[in-house]
């Protein structure tokens, strides 16, 4: 499974999509594999196109809003938020099973035009 965690500076970024790149995970049986930082292209829904094209499956970060999270969940994207601190502490926090998936709304308000764009 690909885990992408919002990365500004090493940090997890407040805003889903904001963030001026984003640390991928190659997770396999628990343990990480692979990792690479990828720069994030564009925000909102063009940050959601670019992770669904590069097939994650789960998305950590500290908020987004309740339209962005829903097209990533009808993608199967799992969404954990309210998420602080370092890139590596969450994706640590991911693989020891500390972390909730968040099927709720999460710091954030507005549709995916309050991330960027429109959702369709």
């Amino acid at each position: 499974m690909i885990v992408a965690v919002m990365d500004q500076g090493g940090q997890v970024k407040g805003h889903f999509g904001t963030g001026e790149s984003v640390r991928l995970y190659l997770v396999e049986d628990a343990q990480i594999v692979m990792e690479r930082n990828y720069p994030m292209r564009g925000s909102g829904y063009s940050a959601m196109n670019e992770l669904l094209s590069l097939r994650v499956s789960v998305v950590i970060c500290d908020a987004i809003t309740p339209a962005c999270r829903i097209v990533l969940t009808d993608n199967g994207v799992r969404t954990f938020t309210g998420v602080k601190g370092t890139t590596e502490d969450a994706i640590q926090a991911f693989l020891q099973g500390k972390l909730e998936a968040n099927e709720a709304d999460s710091g954030c308000s507005g549709s995916c035009s309050s991330c960027a764009s429109k959702c369709h």
